[in-house]
């Protein structure tokens, strides 16, 4: 059994993905410390799960203004040191420049020499490619690499005093920790990219440039690749040729067995108990068809509501964008047609799931990331009997077009085709559609892809005592 450290720069407790990978570990006999980051809603440092599962989260907020400092005490030092080199040492400005220049050069030929083996594979072959280019891109990712482990610093320090055996990094900021850590410890490099970073909608062109970095440098340091479904794995093999394989571990969730529902989402939203619920939950964010979806909801049928659950940036714009819409439906309706309620906790998600009519995915098609996604809602909504309405991109159309526990809105929105799609549904659709929910959980649950995780870790295990034997015997 092998010690794991997963990384990842988020509080944890609402990362799906993160809290199952380590709990099936932690079942096996794995022993699993996840590496988090402190927010307002989880300030707790350390945290053991009902599952096993230790927590443990770092304040990384004063590392941001500890980078001004720094880069205000570089500045001052610099300037200090060409004085003294100026006064006492006869030294022109000039002259001054080229030695701290020979220092940088020095320093970048080391660096150079400790990471060349990494350029050299990841470095396209193209006949158009020259060796300024490359050299231009090789100094370019390494300032970027060392900036991210500055910031990151804090982070490193806790992982190197675990003494891990494998470094399991989720999403692509928390990569060089584990190129840096097998660099220095030999330990073993798992690498689990949730999204195409570069193709993300809500990122601007600085940020794409940085992973493209981070990826193109850390690559070689990879022994194991993760992602969550087949065309992202495509995509990373060709524009990452160093990557290894990809093992394709999905964002199921675990397969429940049919219960009771208890109401609960209703009383939540303040809806009697015949209410029919069109139901977002998750994150709210920019050009996942939110503000379409919520302007939308004035299309729906008598006794349809449309329940926004979750968090995020975004909820402000929506929730002005819904009062308007609630005060001009009060002649028509008694009541809020849009209802705002907290997200529920990861372990009780399915309870409340249930009390939806129609759960919704109605992402833009903004980028490759959302092109081939397959979010966890895929999966939490029928996990509850609950059939879905999806954008019309092609992972998630596979699964709905196979098993029938859905409908598609326009690959274009506006905001009528939500009522139009809803109002063509007869209730002996929406039951039918309910049915195939739960088969296609039954086909495809954790379970599933919780044995692929497993197997890879059995053996990377069976290397590492491999690699401990041959350190032994010589």
């Amino acid at each position: 059994m092998a010690k794991i450290c997963m990384v990842v720069l988020n509080s944890v407790s609402r990362d799906a993905r993160v809290l199952k990978e380590a709990a099936s570990l932690v079942a096996a006999g794995h022993e699993v410390n996840i590496i988090g980051v402190r927010d307002n809603n989880y300030p707790d440092s350390f945290e053991i799960t009902g599952d096993g599962v230790k927590i443990n989260r770092i304040n990384l907020a004063y590392m941001k203004q500890s980078l001004v400092y720094l880069r205000k005490a570089l500045f001052f030092l610099f300037f200090g040191i060409s004085i003294i080199f100026i006064n006492f040492f006869s030294l022109s400005l000039s002259n001054v420049i080229l030695l701290i220049s020979f220092f940088f050069f020095i320093s970048s030929a080391w660096l150079f020499r400790k990471f060349y083996f990494v350029l050299k594979a990841s470095s396209n072959s193209d006949a158009d490619t020259n060796g300024h280019s490359k050299m231009m891109d090789f100094f370019s990712s390494g300032k970027q690499l060392l900036a991210c482990l500055l910031r990151l610093y804090p982070v490193l320090v806790v992982i190197r005093q675990m003494k891990p055996e494998i470094i399991h990094c989720h999403d692509v900021y928390t990569l060089p920790i584990g190129a840096l850590l097998k660099l220095r410890k030999k330990c073993i490099v798992v690498y689990d990219a949730h999204e195409i970073y570069e193709e993300l909608p809500q990122q601007d062109n600085s940020h794409r440039y940085k992973c493209h970095l981070i990826h193109r440098f850390c690559q070689g340091f990879v022994d194991r690749f993760i992602t969550i479904n087949t065309s992202i794995a495509n995509w990373y093999a060709k524009s990452y040729p160093c990557l290894p394989k990809a093992e394709i571990i999905m964002n199921a969730s675990r397969k429940v067995d049919k219960f009771d529902y208890d109401f609960r989402l209703h009383q939540a939203a303040g809806l009697p108990e015949d209410a029919k619920i069109l139901l977002y939950q998750g994150g709210f964010a920019t050009h996942r068809g939110l503000k379409c979806l919520v302007e939308g909801a004035k299309f729906l049928p008598e006794n349809w509501f449309l329940v926004m659950m979750g968090w995020g940036g975004y909820e402000p714009e929506l929730k002005v964008i819904a009062k308007q819409i609630n005060h001009n439906e009060k002649k028509h309706r008694k009541s809020d047609l849009i209802r705002f309620i907290p997200p529920a906790p990861q372990e009780e998600l399915v309870l409340w799931t249930a009390g939806a009519t129609i759960g919704v995915i109605p992402y833009e098609n903004k980028g490759l990331n959302h092109w081939f996604c397959t979010p966890n809602k895929l999966w939490e909504y029928p996990n509850a009997g609950v059939p879905i309405l999806i954008s019309p991109f092609p992972e998630m159309k596979y699964f709905v077009e196979k098993y029938g526990h859905g409908w598609f809105l326009p690959e274009k929105l506006n905001s009528e085709s939500f009522g139009q799609v809803i109002q063509s549904l007869k209730d002996s659709d929406i039951h039918k559609a309910k049915e195939a929910s739960f088969n296609f959980i039954k086909q495809n649950h954790w379970g599933i892809f919780e044995a692929r995780l497993l197997s890879l870790y059995t053996e990377l295990s069976s290397e590492t005592i491999g690699s401990m034997d041959g350190n032994l015997n010589s």
